[in-house]
């Protein structure tokens, strides 16, 4: 399998548990005690799927764990053909264990972190899967530069969040980790926010603030891959400078909404979202200086998607295409000279977005 998805274009990495070794191993058997992570009372910390069902004891990088772990890491590269690994519990955490502070066992810990060791590890993934390497690294409530900038792929919002229930938060109450200025490409988990049985309306609407911080639903939902075709208009989205819903480009006048940017010179996207349940009008203004790649001057501005009915007129509906989702793709010229004075007039879907090319 790991073959054939590799002669596919597709990059495959296995997973690893940074803080993890279950009891059953002889490993921990050994070398438990030595390596383990414990709390104030010397007790060692474990991970529990369920009651009955543990996923390992918590270990800490301080120790001789981080050179078994890279052992156990280059054995299993060596013998697949991966391109990479992802790291869960990748996060440095707080330890009392006295052997790991030259002590002996039983005396008083002073407490100490793993967080050198975690960038070791980090530095020495990033030499052991080469440049072009695959690193997916799992951080949730820790964002961190420091270890992002040796991965290609992080993931994160899995726990430590309140739920959505009836409506999606506003894009400010947003984890940081959602909105980490420079970030690696970023996986934000659904099912770690979004109630097993929530109405299906909240997975649109995590796709639509995902859309809006740069960020990508993990999984990927239905509604995900309903609203991914407003982008097609863009091309190859990787040309753009991206500036998220904090922009200063756009101002909108309507409540719960909100802009994203994609731009590059001589052109920009605007994505106009409305977090509401029913379609409004807002007053939009572009400040083309303010773009990430400024235009000195706009010549013309067309709405090219949305995902409901903000296309009017029979003209605009009789070239709009279906793309195989509820997304219509077209062409609707709108006044250049009053979107960047006093903005212009444009209706954006309940839960939906409309997509506007400058030029």
């Amino acid at each position: 399998v790991l073959l054939d998805c590799r002669q596919a274009g597709i990059r495959t990495a296995t997973y690893f548990s940074n803080k993890e070794l279950h009891p059953s191993t002889e490993a921990f058997k050994e070398h438990g005690e030595e390596w383990g992570r414990k709390d104030r009372t010397a007790n060692l910390r474990h991970n529990f799927y369920r009651p009955d069902i543990e996923f390992g004891a918590q270990m800490c990088l301080r120790s001789g764990w981080l050179d078994y772990l890279k052992f156990s890491i280059d054995r299993v590269l060596k013998n697949h053909p991966l391109d990479g690994v992802y790291y869960d519990w990748n996060v440095a955490l707080l330890c009392q264990n006295p052997l790991h502070e030259g002590k002996q066992a039983g005396e008083k810990a002073a407490g100490h972190w793993d967080i050198d060791e975690l960038l070791d590890l980090m530095e020495w993934t990033r030499q052991r899967v080469g440049p072009d390497g695959l690193i997916i690294i799992h951080n949730t409530t820790v964002p961190m530069f420091a270890t992002e900038n040796f991965a290609d792929y992080v993931v994160a919002t899995v726990w430590g969040y309140s739920k959505w229930t009836d409506r999606a938060p506003d894009p400010d109450d947003l984890p940081l980790e959602w909105n980490l200025a420079g970030a690696r490409p970023r996986g934000v988990i659904s099912y770690g926010t979004i109630p097993e049985n929530a109405p299906r309306r909240l997975h649109k609407l995590f796709a639509l603030e995902a859309f809006l911080g740069g960020v990508t639903p993990w999984p990927a939902s239905p509604e995900t891959f309903e609203l991914l075709p407003l982008l097609k208009p863009l091309g190859n989205i990787e040309s753009y400078k991206f500036a998220d819903w904090r922009n200063k480009a756009v101002s909108l006048s309507g409540k719960i909404c909100a802009s994203a940017v994609y731009s590059r010179p001589g052109e920009a996207y605007l994505l106009l979202v409305n977090l509401g349940q029913e379609k409004q009008e807002v007053n939009c203004v572009l400040h083309p200086e303010k773009l990430p790649c400024p235009l000195g001057k706009v010549t013309g501005a067309e709405m090219v998607a949305t995902n409901g009915d903000a296309l009017q007129g029979p003209e605009d509906q009789a070239t709009a295409s279906l793309t195989g989702s509820s997304v219509l793709q077209a062409a609707a010229t709108l006044d250049v000279v009053a979107l960047v004075t006093t903005g212009i007039k444009v209706t954006i879907p309940g839960d939906g977005a409309i997509v506007i090319r400058i030029k």
